[in-house]
Parts: structure tokens; C-alpha cells; sequence
């Protein structure tokens, strides 16, 4: 197999992302704000602190802190899959050369949301339990499914066959796709991390601003994942 650039994917995911700029931001902020309301209606999030409520807070709520934990992943697992169900739908299109309308993209996308959130929820408890074990295994588990969401949209797969498909394609590509994972999180949280410390005393419209920031990387992020099962699919 023929070694993924990380350099090539950052650049092209950029330029995906410059040409499809409003189409791709404004489902992503349309997703970021669904995942706000979810989280403020599940009791996970404060908007006038402009973050989510502390370990301590949530132990309190009725659910516990194993019930806020499960409510906070449906609340940000279930929008970001859409979104990148939806922006996978985009990018594949822009990249092959025969661009598609936003309206296609989410009708596709929703076309398949049930397998989506699954395959979404099934993922993002992995990793996280992963994550919970000396970090390590959440980073193996993130990469050898990395791609299954572009797999099940482009591929027709079910959940269990894209979760299998992402396993076969990332087999000599698993290290590359974790050191563009934790370069990517490490300029996201900068980024984040400066703009929460400007923002934080605006009450709402520190929120929406930082809304804005989360749902850019949001819709990088998707990018990335599609332009890595591209080239992992042209290269098998």
C-alpha cells in the first residue's frame, strides 16, 4: 500500500474546505448548534458559563454522573455523525469532480442517520473506554475505525460491515491516521482553549462564537476522515 502524506491531507482537506466553505460550515454549525440544545435540554451544559457542568455538578443531576456522561455522547455523538455523513456525501463529490447540492448531502445523510448515531455511539464509547485505559487503546480503537463513517455512506455498508471495511483499509495506515488525529487535536484545542479565555465572560455571545470555532473544526475534521478513505481506498 502506498504511504498517506500527512501534509498531502491536511492541504487538500483545507482546499475541500475553502471551496465548499459555506455549504460544509453551515451544516456544521447547523450540527453544533443542535448538539447545544441537546446538551442544554439533557441539563449537560451551561450556556451562560459557556461550558459544560462540572464532574461534581453532574454526579448531582438525577441520572448521576454515569447518566450525564451517556447523555452528554448521545448529545454531541449523534449531530457530529450527521454532519459527517452529510460532508462525506460533499467531499467525495468535490473531489471526483462532479459537485453536489447541500440539500442532496443532507438528504443522503439522513437516508442513514439510524445506522450513523449506532455506529457513532458504538465508536465513541470504544474509544472512550479505550481512552480510559492508559490513553493507548482509545488511540488504536480511533484509528482502526477512523473511517467506518465515510465506509457505511459511500460503501452501502451496514454498521457492523463499515466497522469491519475501516478495520481492512487502516491496516498499514493506523500510526500515520493517529498522528494526524492528535496533531489536528492539539491546534483544535489551542484554538479552542484561546478563544474560550477571550469569549468567556460574553455569556451568549461567547457561546455562539465559540460555536462558530468548534463547528470550523468540526467540518475539517469530517474532511480529513473522507480525503484518509479516499486515498486509503485508491491506494488498497
Amino acid at each position: 500500500m502506498q504511504k498517506l502524506s500527512i501534509s498531502s491531507i491536511i492541504t487538500r482537506s483545507f482546499t475541500t474546505l475553502k471551496d465548499n466553505f459555506a455549504a460544509f460550515f453551515m451544516i456544521s454549525i447547523l450540527m453544533k448548534v443542535i448538539t447545544l440544545l441537546l446538551m442544554m435540554a439533557l441539563g449537560v451544559y451551561d450556556l451562560m458559563k459557556v461550558g459544560m457542568m462540572s464532574p461534581a455538578d453532574m454526579a448531582q443531576t438525577p441520572g448521576g454522573l454515569f447518566g450525564s456522561y451517556a447523555s452528554l455522547m448521545l448529545a454531541t455523538i449523534a449531530p457530529s455523525m450527521l454532519a459527517l455523513g452529510m460532508i462525506t456525501v460533499g467531499t467525495v463529490a468535490y473531489l471526483q469532480g462532479d459537485p453536489t447540492t447541500i440539500g442532496d448531502c443532507i438528504k443522503q445523510a439522513l437516508r442513514k442517520s439510524v445506522p450513523l448515531i449506532i455506529l457513532g455511539l458504538i465508536t465513541g464509547f470504544a474509544v472512550s473506554f479505550g481512552m480510559m485505559l492508559l490513553i493507548i487503546p482509545g488511540l488504536i480503537i480511533l484509528a482502526v475505525w477512523f473511517v467506518a463513517g465515510p465506509v457505511l455512506m459511500i460503501e452501502n455498508s451496514g454498521v457492523i460491515k463499515s466497522l469491519t471495511r475501516s478495520m481492512a483499509l487502516t491496516t498499514d495506515a493506523r500510526g500515520m491516521i493517529i498522528a494526524l488525529v492528535a496533531l489536528i487535536f492539539i491546534v483544535s484545542l489551542v484554538v479552542s482553549s484561546i478563544t474560550l479565555f477571550l469569549v468567556m465572560s460574553f455569556g451568549i455571545i461567547g457561546s455562539v462564537i465559540l460555536t462558530a470555532v468548534d463547528a470550523l473544526f468540526l467540518a475539517y475534521g469530517c474532511i480529513v476522515c473522507v480525503v484518509v478513505y479516499m486515498d486509503l481506498k485508491n491506494a488498497a
